[in-house]
């Protein structure tokens, strides 16, 4: 039953005792009705101590306006029974009084302290990572209103361009029936003449033959008369025939010369009938450029980075774009080359001037790829100067060789003489060295030169054992190649 149903009883009893006493007050935090003895017992356990009480006349009167909120009841270590008041952050655990004693102590290296000061602790920490959730929520909010925001935009440009396409096509359709409509005109026109000629000619020589017909008829009449009927006839058979003749000689039996007409087409049309308009899809389908453009560069040196382009699928997108590479103003001269790969990809290469900053500026199709303009330090080193500062264990270098500078601006000198390598990082501090005189892995015999790839793994010449070694940049073998 409900407890504010049971409330509007007349007689309520308690709901701990088994005595059914009548209750006689309401707690508000665990939400039973009480009798004189449980009432109590309730206000001087510990486990209920702060929990509010009404007396039962007032809470049917603020029946309405009561709010039950039932406390957790605390937890209880499950060795020693007692609550767990303490928070050892070592382990990660809530434990009691005594286990701080005992499997949590000090002197064993736990830290604990009150389940209050660690919570407001840790609360504050949740407030700063809520901070950083609130802000990436607020963040992510943002890009979707902007999604939405280019999605409207995209469909508004997407019917229009529809429209477009249908007016285009509509007045070229009305352009093409009104050219179909004038060439058949002037047909007509041009035929017309013809027409009337054969018409009068046929007319002409089916009169004739009409009349000769009638003159073939005659004859027949003759042919079964007697000679007085046939002399009667004569005069008149004779003048029909000349006449015949006179009509027949003056009539032009050739028919009419035939005009040369035919229908001529516009090669030229031919070859774009399908090409009437298009869509530019392949600069419309760039979505991202990526550019992995060098920190560090050696002045006077040529220095190479690639351009990739992206489409909507992230595949690389079609060639045919305009790649530029140029040193903003007032910067040192920048001589850049770029070569299109013909995969979505360009090769640039370039060579900076002096030991100074550079900002180097990319741009593609005229616009700016993410991260234009580039700070790019360049510095001069000599490669007779600079291993002087390498040292060995015994203070000296042995004959520096080989140096070779990596795309982040770390870089590596051959010891010919110890035949070991040495690897500085790009604030010239000696960060590593391996090698040894031998033929085994990470060994050398006279190893005169060192070159860095695109992936900053090295490649170091073993002169003597002639072979090429390739090891990470921390050092480690990866392979080897070469012969004899």
């Amino acid at each position: 039953m409900a407890l504010k149903e049971k409330l509007g009883e007349e007689e309520v009893s308690c709901d701990v005792c088994v005595r059914d006493d009548p209750g006689v007050v309401l707690c508000l935090d665990c939400g039973v009705l009480l009798c004189k003895h449980c009432h109590e017992s309730h206000k001087y356990s510990k486990e209920y101590h702060g929990h509010h009480i009404m007396h039962l006349k007032d809470a049917r009167s603020e029946i309405k306006n009561i709010n039950i909120k039932i406390k957790a009841k605390p937890l209880l270590c499950q060795e020693q029974c007692m609550d767990l008041n303490f928070y050892c952050e070592t382990c990660e655990q809530l434990v009691c009084h005594y286990c701080t004693t005992t499997d949590h102590r000090i002197e064993d290296g736990h830290k604990h302290n009150t389940v209050e000061k660690i919570a407001r602790k840790y609360k504050a920490d949740f407030d700063k990572m809520m901070e950083a959730v609130e802000k990436m929520a607020n963040m992510l909010n943002e890009a979707q209103k902007n999604i939405v925001t280019t999605r409207e935009k995209f469909w508004s440009l997407a019917a229009n361009v529809e429209q477009q396409i249908d007016t285009y096509y509509d007045q070229l359709q009305r352009k093409l029936q009104q050219q179909r409509e004038n060439l058949k005109r002037e047909f007509c026109e041009m035929s017309a003449q013809n027409k009337i000629a054969f018409s009068l000619q046929l007319e002409k020589t089916e009169h004739l033959q009409a009349r000769l017909e009638s003159v073939k008829d005659l004859n027949n009449v003759v042919k079964g008369s007697s000679s007085q009927e046939i002399l009667s006839m004569k005069k008149q058979v004779t003048e029909d025939v000349e006449k015949l003749t006179g009509s027949y000689n003056k009539l032009n039996a050739e028919p009419v010369e035939l005009v040369d007409m035919q229908f001529v087409p516009t090669k030229k049309y031919e070859s774009f009938f399908l090409q009437f308009a298009h869509l530019p899809k392949d600069k419309a389908q760039l979505l991202s450029t990526k550019a992995e453009v060098p920190k560090w560069v050696n002045s006077e040196q040529l220095s190479i980075f690639d351009v990739v382009t992206r489409d909507h699928n992230d595949n690389p997108a079609k060639p045919g774009s305009t790649v530029t590479v140029l040193a903003e103003p007032g910067t040192y001269v920048v001589t850049a080359a770029v070569k299109d790969n013909q995969d979505g990809s360009y090769t640039v290469c370039f060579v900076a001037s002096n030991s100074q900053e550079v900002n180097l500026s990319v741009t593609i199709d005229g616009h700016h790829i993410t991260g234009s303009p580039f700070s790019v330090q360049v510095r001069q080193y000599s490669a007779l100067d600079k291993p002087s500062k390498i040292v060995n264990d015994n203070g000296t270098m042995g004959r520096p060789w080989g140096i070779a500078f990596s795309r982040d601006g770390r870089w590596a000198v051959g010891d010919d003489l110890n035949n070991c390598v040495y690897v500085f990082d790009n604030q010239d501090n000696l960060v590593n060295k391996f090698g040894s005189i031998g033929r085994d892995h990470g060994q050398f015999n006279r190893s005169l030169a060192v070159a860095f790839d695109a992936s900053n793994n090295l490649h170091v010449v073993d002169c003597n054992y002639h072979r090429i070694q390739k090891f990470d940049f921390d050092g480690s073998y990866l392979l080897q190649f070469g012969k004899y």
